[in-house]
């Protein structure tokens, strides 16, 4: 069924137009009773034009129509001629129906209306275009950043002292069970000292990568890029204690004692390990002293 007022398809049991509020009955309807947009007008109280034919032909549809219909109705008569609107007006106060009644069908109406009638190209959302409102959230951000309380110079700093913290804590706990470098030139470390530093060092390369790990994550949100001299001293860092893994895990292998002699298989595979792991924590102390220069210099 379409409506012979202004042409929507309407299903064929509603009684009037959902678009122009004119009834769908055959009886002749006012051709002024025209167009709904998106409003209401519960509170209209200018008297009807009584006597006229027309006036009578609404009163009696909106008598004969439900609650719901009039309800529905008055969520759409901005458009409406003055007559229209009263008489619905009239309808609902003998009804004895008021705003609270009406609330549900505002709410359902601007509900249908922004879900099936999306915003379009430069239209206004509650009398504001999109740009103004683009242009109103950048400023908003700016104040909240500038009032947050704390600079990204700030976060930084912050996070430096946590790093420098956290790394001069795990040096110092592994220089509480680390062997002295005499160790090596005098004897071989017993298997339970090999143990307690192969347990000790792989803590301490785990907690090192983690922080490291971590700094990379906060660099990556504050959108800084790490200097090339720090990416440095993280890779000799992790070579160093990788080195040293596998020297302390080699020494903490039981072997026979024919086995640790000085010449053979064994002896040729500890010296290796031992010259990789010497070399890289030479390396490490070097690209250390740089980064000290780098950050003496006032960089980060």
């Amino acid at each position: 069924m379409f409506c012979g007022q202004c042409g929507k398809n309407l299903p064929d049991d509603v009684r009037f137009c959902q678009s122009c509020g004119r009834p769908t009955a055959p009886t002749p309807i006012p051709a002024s009773f025209t167009n709904a947009a998106a409003a209401v007008a519960p509170a209209l109280s200018s008297s009807p034009a009584l006597g006229t034919a027309n006036h009578e032909q609404l009163v009696e549809h909106y008598r004969g129509s439900s609650d719901e219909e009039i309800l529905r109705l008055a969520t759409s008569v901005e458009d409406f001629t003055e007559d229209a609107k009263n008489v619905l007006t009239e309808e609902m106060r003998r009804r004895g129906l008021g705003a609270n009644d009406l609330a549900p069908h505002l709410t359902q109406h601007t509900t249908t209306t922004n879900t099936t009638q999306p915003l379009k190209k430069g239209q206004k959302w509650l009398g504001i275009s999109p740009i103004l409102w683009a242009v109103m959230l950048v400023v908003l951000l700016g104040i909240l950043r500038a009032t947050s309380g704390e600079t990204a110079e700030q976060r930084l700093t912050a996070f430096e002292k946590h790093f420098d913290a956290e790394n001069d804590r795990l040096d110092k706990e592994m220089s509480a069970v680390s062997l002295s470098d005499d160790v090596f030139e005098s004897r071989l470390p017993s298997l339970l000292e090999a143990a307690t530093m192969h347990r000790a060092l792989t803590t301490y390369c785990e907690a090192t990568k983690a922080l490291i790990n971590e700094q990379a994550a906060f660099l990556a949100s504050e959108h800084i890029t790490l200097a090339p001299v720090a990416v440095s001293q993280h890779r000799a860092a992790l070579n160093s204690c990788d080195a040293g893994i596998a020297l302390w895990g080699f020494l903490a292998t039981p072997a026979t004692p024919s086995e640790r002699s000085h010449l053979g298989p064994w002896r040729d595979n500890y010296v290796e390990k031992l010259t990789a792991y010497r070399d890289a924590a030479n390396a490490q102390k070097k690209v250390d002293a740089d980064f000290d220069a780098y950050k003496v210099k006032g960089n980060r």
